[in-house]
């Protein structure tokens, strides 16, 4: 191999390749700098998220809460995006059920909030003001999953309004951004 110890040592190596692969003798795999490297395909965060909670929603672990009416200002149960499946147990409000929970998110990011109902999802702050569902998305095929959503937490705390709903109950798996853990 020539050793090249000379500022210019940069241009001819690059030179010295464009020769090569204009003549047909570029080793395999070799990036030429005026081509452009096949990068990976980028991971899809939501992707990731629906695999997680198609497997949470099914396999647990399960955790039993009973929500509270969307007016409760105490007594309100804590959801996480601690890979669990929460299974809600709503309260009657009228003729139709509903249900308050909070989430204290840590880290600000996007959460996608899996449903096996079809059931209205709002999320509010701890001041009360109402946070955007960037995204409502139907069921994912072949799991249990009737309905995602999307919306971008910052850090603290959040509520959770589902319903009103005729269902009595529900599951609930929320994911945060991507991430990787066994099962």
């Amino acid at each position: 191999m020539i050793k090249l110890k000379h500022r210019f040592a940069p241009l001819a190596a690059i030179a010295l390749a464009l020769g090569l692969h204009a003549a047909g003798c570029a080793p395999e795999n070799t990036v030429i700098p005026s081509e452009r490297p096949t990068l990976p395909p980028a991971t899809d965060t939501h992707d990731d998220a629906g695999a997680e909670a198609i497997a949470h929603m099914a396999e647990g672990p399960a955790a039993p809460v009973t929500a509270v009416a969307f007016d409760a200002m105490t007594g309100v149960p804590l959801v996480g995006s601690d890979h669990k499946r929460y299974d809600i147990a709503l309260v009657a409000s009228d003729s139709q059920n509903v249900g308050k929970v909070k989430l204290d998110s840590a880290t600000a990011l996007d959460y996608t909030f899996f449903l096996n109902a079809d059931v209205a999802l709002a999320i509010k702050d701890a001041a009360g003001e109402a946070v955007a569902i960037e995204r409502t998305l139907g069921p994912i095929a072949s799991s249990s999953i009737a309905q995602h959503c999307v919306a971008e937490l910052g850090v603290g705390r959040y509520f959770l309004y589902l319903g009103p709903t005729r269902e009595s109950s529900l599951s609930l798996v929320v994911e945060g951004g991507a991430h990787d853990h066994e099962h």
